[in-house]
C-alpha cells in the first residue's frame, strides 16, 4: 500500500506558487505590524493620559491630607527650629519616620509609576515606529 502510495506522490509535478503571492503575504504581514504597532502606541498614549489625570487627582484629594499631616508638621519644625532639631536628631529622626504616611505618599505614586511605564512603552514603541527593528 505504502509503494502505491508513492508512486502516486511522485506522478505529481510540483505546485508552483503565483508569482505576486510572495509580495502579497509579505505586505500583509507589515500591515498586521503596523496595526498592532498603531494599537499599542494607542494604549500607551491612553496610559499616559489616565495616569496624569490620576496623579492630578490624587494630589487634589490627597493633598490636602498630606499637607495637614503630623509628618508636614514636624518636617516644617526642621525649618523653623532648627537648633532643637539638631540637638535632639535621633528622636526628630524616629519620630518622622514614625508619623510618615506611606498609604497616601503609596496612592500618590502609583499613577506617576504608571506614567513612567506607559511614556517608556510609548518612546520605545515610537523608535520601533521609525527605525523598523527586526
Amino acid at each position: 500500500m505504502s509503494e502505491k502510495l508513492n508512486q502516486l506522490f511522485s506522478k505529481i509535478s510540483g505546485i508552483e506558487p503565483s508569482l505576486g503571492l510572495e509580495k502579497a503575504i509579505l505586505a500583509y504581514i507589515e500591515l498586521e505590524r503596523s496595526k498592532r504597532l498603531r494599537w499599542k502606541l494607542a494604549f500607551s498614549k491612553i496610559g499616559i493620559s489616565i495616569s496624569a489625570v490620576g496623579f492630578l487627582y490624587s494630589i487634589f484629594i490627597l493633598g490636602g491630607a498630606l499637607i495637614n499631616s503630623e509628618f508636614a508638621s514636624m518636617l516644617t519644625l526642621a525649618f523653623s527650629d532648627l537648633t532643637t532639631v539638631a540637638q535632639n536628631w535621633n528622636d526628630y529622626a524616629f519620630s518622622l519616620v514614625e508619623t510618615f504616611p506611606t498609604l497616601t505618599v503609596s496612592i500618590i505614586l502609583i499613577p506617576i509609576f504608571i506614567f513612567f511605564l506607559s511614556l517608556s512603552s510609548y518612546v520605545n514603541l515610537n523608535n520601533k515606529k521609525y527605525f523598523k527593528h527586526t
